[in-house]
This record gives structure tokens, C-alpha cells and sequence, in this order.
């Protein structure tokens, strides 16, 4: 999945109109979202992106789950829209904390 894909599904869940100004924090903002799922994610290899046009290498469960919260959490604490950046916030914790759930479930099966 692209970097595009996650901002363009963070900003339609937002309900905010895609401009230039969202585009340009887009990449830092996929960046802090994906620095901080790292170090909950196993078996990954670090890969930051450099424009919207990169892959993101998370499972497509992260990238579509997680990392669009987080992307939509930071894109609206830009905006100072307080009661999105909460909402966001709330379902980003949420989905970090099923990925180490389920990521140290995988780690302890035999294989």
C-alpha cells in the first residue's frame, strides 16, 4: 500500500477537503505514525517513506487500520480540530494495541 493510499483514508474519514497544505505535512505525518508502530511490530524491516508515492511496508492490516488513525489523529491536531484529533487518538491506541497483542501471539507459536 502507498503512502497516498493511508492519507487519502485518513483524510476522507477526517471529512476534510484534500489541498496542497494536507499533502505537504502528509509525509512527516506518516512518518511519526510509522516511527511509533515500529517498535510494536516484529519481523519488519525500518523504511521510512520520502514522498507520498513510496510503499509503506506494514501489512495491509496496519497500513489500513492503524496507520490511517494515526495519520488522521495528526492531521487534525495540525488543524487545532480538537474533537477529531481525540477520536483519532482513541481508535490509534486502540489499533497499537492490538497489533502488539497479536504480533506477540505470532511471536510465541512453534514454528
Amino acid at each position: 500500500m502507498t503512502a497516498k493510499d493511508i492519507y487519502d483514508r485518513a483524510i476522507i474519514s477526517l471529512g476534510y477537503a484534500d489541498d496542497q497544505v494536507f499533502k505537504n505535512r502528509a509525509v512527516v505525518a506518516i512518518n511519526q505514525v510509522y516511527d511509533e508502530l515500529y517498535n510494536s511490530l516484529s519481523h519488519v524491516d525500518y523504511c521510512p517513506i520520502k514522498s507520498l508515492n513510496d510503499d509503506v511496508n506494514y501489512p495491509p492490516r496496519i497500513c489500513t487500520g492503524a496507520m490511517v488513525y494515526g495519520v488522521a489523529e495528526r492531521l487534525a491536531l495540525g488543524e487545532a480540530d480538537g474533537e477529531k484529533q481525540q477520536y483519532y487518538a482513541m481508535q490509534f491506541d486502540r489499533a497499537k494495541a492490538k497489533i502488539v497483542i497479536t504480533d506477540h501471539i505470532q511471536d510465541t507459536l512453534p514454528r
